[in-house]
């Protein structure tokens, strides 16, 4: 045993006792304290490390959320499989209903309807493509290009009132098919709309290759519907 100073009141007392004697000071209450704030801040490591764990946690479910709501955006509404093209800034689309193939753009997305029809725009508004955009269809009751061509036409004219015929029927190459197509004006909620239709036969079916803008045709969606026409494949053809 040893004899301290009282921090409080400076009396001579045995460094075992509890107290001052004199003026009742608690000789152990720092020694508490600190253990007190020992244990505290050892609580408080263990919260911190599970509040990292838990933020954690919910960043990668934030991730793997924003993730797989950009893969849903680009190919919204769809019936088939994207797979990236060996093609740089391209990817691939499968449609197991039209039994076709083809490459599209990075930035763009596709949907589908019920009639089978192929949409591909950079904008979807609630799960329908937005002009611009190209259309692609299968018409299993032709056989020719010229034939069905002319039959949208009067499709066309049934439809549209004011349905002018602003390119008639051309044929040409692309890549390793023959197309033949034409291109139509006609207002539609008051926009004009230049309407392009291009058609060519794939193992005895036609497939119609569309594109849809307002005012004027544009570069970009007439290489668009090109790119399409020379990779579209059909059953592996």
């Amino acid at each position: 045993m040893a004899l301290i100073k009282c921090p409080e009141c400076d009396n001579k007392i045995s460094d075992k006792a509890d107290s001052c004697p004199k003026c009742g000071y608690e000789l152990h209450k720092v020694s508490n304290e600190k253990s007190n704030n020992g244990r505290f801040n050892q609580k408080n490591k263990k919260d911190g490390y599970r509040y990292l764990f838990i933020f954690a946690v919910l960043v990668i479910l934030f991730l793997l959320f924003t993730q797989n709501r950009n893969s849903s955006n680009n190919n919204d509404n769809n019936n088939g499989t994207t797979n990236p093209s060996s093609t740089n800034g391209y990817m691939v689309y499968n449609d197991a209903r039209l039994n076709i193939s083809f490459e599209y753009p990075n930035g763009y997305k596709i949907v589908t309807d019920n009639d089978g029809f192929i949409y591909i725009s950079k904008n979807v508004n609630n799960k329908k493509a937005v002009i611009p955009y190209v259309i692609i269809g299968r018409y299993e009751k032709f056989n020719n290009s010229v034939q069905f061509l002319n039959s949208f036409t009067d499709y066309m004219r049934k439809n549209y009132s004011d349905l002018k015929l602003t390119i008639d029927l051309v044929s040409g190459n692309i890549g390793d098919k023959v197309v033949y197509g034409l291109a139509y004006n006609y207002t539609s909620s008051n926009h004009l709309i230049v309407d392009n239709r291009y058609a060519t036969v794939i193992n005895n079916v036609v497939y119609m290759i569309g594109s849809k803008e307002e005012n004027s045709n544009s570069t970009e969606v007439n290489n668009l519907v090109e790119h399409i026409i020379s990779t579209l494949t059909v059953g592996g053809n």
